[in-house]
C-alpha cells in the first residue's frame, strides 16, 4: 500500500504510516490554490485503491476513507482534525474524502 500511495506523491511530500492501515500524506510547499491541489491528491489515493488487488491469488477489494486537514495549528491539532474527518468520511460510504 504504501509504494502505491507513495509513488503517486512529489518528492518533496512525506508519507508516513502511523497505525495498522492508517497512513498520514503530508503536503509541502503548497501555494493559494492549496485546497485545489490537495483535493487532487485525495482523488489519486482514492483511484489507486478502486481496483482490485491479486493476493496469493486471491482477488481483494479495499476501499479508503480520507481525512483532510489545512492550516497552521501544530501537528497534533491537524492529525486530530484530519482523524475525526477521515471518520466522517467512514460514516457516509467509505471510498470518499471529507474536509476538517
Amino acid at each position: 500500500m504504501a509504494r502505491r500511495i507513495g509513488g503517486m506523491l512529489r518528492q518533496e511530500d512525506t508519507l508516513a504510516r502511523i497505525g495498522g492501515d492508517e497512513f498520514v500524506i503530508l503536503l509541502s510547499d503548497l501555494a493559494e490554490n492549496a485546497e485545489r491541489v490537495v483535493a487532487k491528491v485525495a482523488e489519486k489515493c482514492l483511484s489507486i485503491f478502486e481496483p482490485d488487488f491479486v493476493i496469493g491469488g486471491q482477488s481483494c477489494r479495499l476501499s479508503t476513507s480520507i481525512g483532510i486537514a489545512l492550516g497552521d495549528a501544530d501537528g497534533d491539532q491537524l492529525l486530530i482534525a484530519a482523524d475525526q474527518a477521515m471518520y466522517r468520511a467512514k460514516e457516509q460510504g467509505r471510498g470518499r474524502y471529507c474536509w476538517s
